[in-house]
């Protein structure tokens, strides 16, 4: 069942719990960015922002219940921020989101959305940051609330007016098909004895949860890059999903030490998000919320002779997991991590996660179905691509994004858990194993160039080179 989400007071789900939590740590904060045509305004995206977010009845929220539950209401004022120009355009950028990744939301009363706009003159377009409170929507969530914003931004009729809607269910119990209460008992005690029992997967060697500092850098491809990654895909009967997991396994193979032990194993763990809202029973495509799941990939280093056998034997296992519906589980063991959470000392509380959810890195991997984007890209709107957050669990996340023939992939990494070296090779060498993957497609024409990394003595670990 569905509320107005105007003035409205709904119980969070476990995920939206977990999320909130974990902002206890560090920012749980995701951005999406849309990039359009010709120069930037700053007071008028303010007022398009203002009046999308008011009729749609969203732009504050206030936690109440100890986290258990939250209050959204229509917006008051919106923060727009026009982006200082230091080096280029794909620099500022990328330094601009990593500083919004890093910037707390206020707690228990927020605007769970706040923009930065960046002009590139020289390519005669502008870039707009759209930064939010993860916990407060997922990425289908944020497309329907920025269509509205660009729409009025951009002068556009909107197909839809009315206020917005939000879940106002418990995941488990909104499933189209029934959990039994026998599984969720299979499942919560497999949870437990995994966190008790199981050693940890291979991960940079943890500095701490407080004072982290994240980084992120954005990189874009042509057409030809999407079609040449299904292809080699497809004839290992892969998805392009599977190929990302591949080669991120690949080469933190290569980058992470470890030493295996009682404590510590030698598998990479890759998580990988899911949107669940085909799995539930009611018609939630227009709501928001966190409506999400995720699975758990698991593999020896060194397993694969190479990238080739990496795919195809990853693709067994991914149809595996998807056909136990992995990501469905995923929502004992969250609930689980959310129940226990508020009675660990705070010192505890990242441990915590990491136990509960032992990740090496993540895959948040999007195919953009929406089709006012869709039919809107190379057109009102340049380009568009996502950042992804960073939780307890997880010191690297990849956020791949394909809309029409337009590619890009977004990295997100705790800078205070890799070396500047480490990071800069592991962005460089997933570039080049998905630039192989392409070329092994066997498609002519040459594999789009990218752009190598260098790292300036003593620079900072985020400001790389292109």
């Amino acid at each position: 069942m569905s509320s107005a989400f105007v003035s409205c007071r709904v119980p969070l789900n476990a995920f939206q719990r977990v999320m909130l939590q974990w902002s206890e740590v560090h920012p749980y904060n995701a951005c999406h960015l849309f990039c359009l045509p010709g120069d930037g305004d700053e007071q008028r995206l303010r007022e398009s922002a203002q009046r999308a977010l008011a009729a749609a009845g969203w732009g504050r929220v206030v936690v109440e219940a100890g986290g258990r539950c939250a209050s959204f209401g229509p917006c008051d004022e919106i923060e727009v921020r026009n982006a200082a120009r230091e080096s280029s355009a794909d620099e500022d950028l990328d330094r601009e989101v990593s500083a919004e990744l890093n910037r707390p939301f206020d707690r228990p009363q927020c605007r769970p959305i706040r923009f930065v706009l960046l002009n590139d003159g020289a390519a005669a377009r502008h870039w707009i940051a759209a930064t939010y409170d993860h916990w407060t929507a997922d990425s289908v969530s944020m497309r329907l609330v920025m269509r509205r914003v660009l729409a009025e931004y951009q002068g556009q009729a909107c197909e839809t007016t009315a206020p917005l809607s939000v879940c106002d269910q418990s995941l488990l119990s909104a499933l189209r098909a029934p959990f039994s209460p026998w599984r969720r008992w299979q499942v919560a005690v497999r949870t437990i004895a995994r966190s008790l029992f199981e050693p940890q997967p291979v991960k940079p060697a943890a500095t701490g949860m407080h004072g982290r500092e994240l980084g992120f850098r954005l990189f874009h491809f042509d057409g030809e890059m999407v079609g040449r990654l299904w292809r080699f895909a497809r004839s290992r009967s892969a998805t392009v999903h599977d190929v990302f997991l591949a080669v991120l396994h690949q080469v933190l193979g290569r980058h992470l030490p470890f030493r295996r032990s009682l404590s510590q194993s030698d598998k990479i763990a890759l998580g990988s998000i899911v949107d669940i809202r085909s799995e539930l029973a009611e018609p939630l495509r227009e709501s928001l919320g966190v409506l999400l799941g995720f699975w758990t990939l698991r593999e020896r280093v060194g397993a694969f002779a190479s990238l080739s056998e990496a795919v195809e034997r990853i693709a067994l296992r991914t149809r595996q997991i998807k056909s136990q519906r992995a990501h469905v589980d995923s929502l004992v063991g969250i609930g689980i991590g959310a129940a226990v959470w508020p009675w660990f000392p705070r010192p505890w509380r990242a441990r915590l996660m990491r136990r509960v959810m032992p990740l090496t890195a993540g895959v948040t991997n999007v195919v953009v179905r929406d089709r006012w984007l869709e039919q809107s890209v190379g057109g009102a709107i340049v380009d568009y691509a996502r950042a992804a957050p960073l939780g307890p669990t997880v010191p690297l996340v990849i956020s791949p994004t394909t809309v029409g023939n337009r590619f890009n992939i977004g990295f997100t990494y705790a800078s205070s858990e890799f070396a500047a070296s480490t990071i800069a090779a592991i962005i460089d060498d997933v570039l080049n194993g998905l630039r192989e993957a392409a070329g092994e497609a066997g498609c002519s024409g040459r594999s789009p160039a990218l752009p190598e990394l260098h790292i300036e003595p003593h620079s900072p670990p985020r400001q790389f080179q292109r």
